[in-house]
């Protein structure tokens, strides 16, 4: 079971979402590109060493910020059991873009002043990361974590943006790009702040193993 999450209780009051967008741990349903290099097994240990990872190091210092877990894939038994009594729900059917979209929809439909939205392959947030998102968008609509592949590793929004997340080319160089010009197209401000690495192929696992402390897949 997952452990040291920030409960709904003490975060009543608070204002501002951290949206989680995360699979339950199952060989070959999770980095499946990882999979095909290291196999399915060591990629899901990774995933759930990534998932660990934020638990213990990030969200335990989030103090101000209330977390939205949105899972694919397991049983309901099973997500409750990973995730213990932290507040969770399915991601909505569709791509990438629309179980964004429905995720972020959902924390405004509760009330919030300011969402973000994160993967869990990007161990290199700190809390540091998402406080300056939190603080920036103060004075920007929309603030960006960019990834180094050319995609992004968190969103901060106040407000939910439908252009950012329809005819999006996932999974390319382009995705950052497309989306910060439909943005300023429609004339929101914007705040880039510099890019983190994701953990997506075998290039990456010595970034992975220096930020988990170790080769937790192995």
């Amino acid at each position: 079971m997952l452990e040291n999450f920030i409960s709904d209780e003490a975060c009543k009051n608070q204002v501002t979402h951290l949206v989680i967008m995360t699979k339950f741990p199952e060989p070959g349903k999770v980095k499946t590109r990882l999979g095909a290099s290291i196999g399915n097994e060591a990629s899901c240990k990774l995933h759930r060493a990534m998932v660990q990872h934020l638990l213990d190091k990030t969200l335990p210092h989030l103090d101000s910020i209330q977390l939205r877990f949105h899972v694919a894939g397991g049983s309901d038994a099973d997500v409750t059991e990973w995730l213990g009594s932290a507040h969770w729900q399915r991601q909505a059917e569709g791509d990438l873009g629309l179980k964004m979209q429905s995720a972020i929809e959902a924390s405004f439909t509760e009330g919030v002043k300011k969402a973000l939205i994160i993967g869990t392959d990007c161990p290199a947030i700190t809390p540091a990361h998402i406080e300056a998102t939190v603080r920036a968008l103060d004075d920007h609509n929309v603030a960006f974590t960019p990834a180094l592949d050319g995609g992004y590793v968190m969103a901060g929004v106040k407000a939910v943006h439908p252009e950012m997340y329809h005819d999006i080319e996932w999974s390319t160089d382009t995705v950052l790009e497309m989306s910060a010009k439909r943005l300023r197209t429609a004339g929101n401000s914007l705040k880039l702040f510099e890019a983190l690495r994701d953990v997506d192929t075998e290039s990456d696992l010595d970034h992975a193993a220096e930020v988990l402390g170790g080769r937790l897949w192995e």
